[in-house]
């Protein structure tokens, strides 16, 4: 487990060092034909990654649970109140969500099976921290994919 979780460390602090580089305004442009922008991709997977990880073996996230409902599967910035997502403030958000997730991932036991597993939308059955943690692989993956693209369609370096 420890290599994942060094593995998922470099990868996601890769990726948030390459967003926060980022003007706020491009940040929150959302390319033609696209549902969601830049901050948005942020937030959702950082809200993912707990969700996926703790929330289904009952341990608390410290993901705020205001912004749940901005990144969960599913949203979008249309909902967002002008103002309401500051860039600066869900970055920070990030850093505090990750020092979580490494805090616990290193001090509970991966293999423990969740009361009750969960199954994905691609079929996916999660029963453990360890299955939650190596899918959110996979959906990190996707939305690193997402923000390589977003990022050429708005010709950002």
């Amino acid at each position: 487990m420890k290599s994942l979780i060094t593995k998922w460390n470099l990868l996601r602090e890769d990726l948030i060092h390459k967003t926060e580089m980022i003007p706020g305004d491009l940040l929150l442009e959302r390319p033609s034909g696209f549902a969601n922008n830049l901050l948005w991709q942020v937030g959702h997977i950082t809200r993912t990654a707990e969700f996926l990880t703790l929330k289904f073996a009952g341990i608390p996230l410290s993901f705020p649970a205001n912004l749940d409902p901005l990144f969960a599967k599913g949203s979008s910035p249309d909902s967002w109140i002008s103002g309401s997502v500051k860039p600066n403030d869900l970055f920070e958000v990030e850093k505090k969500s990750r020092l979580h997730l490494n805090d616990i991932l290193n001090s509970v036991d991966p293999d423990k099976a969740f009361a009750e597993p969960y199954t994905t939308s691609l079929g996916v059955v999660l029963g453990c921290i360890r299955d939650s943690f190596e899918y959110n692989f996979y959906h990190e993956g996707v939305h690193a994919g997402e923000i390589v693209l977003y990022k050429k369609i708005l010709k950002i370096p």
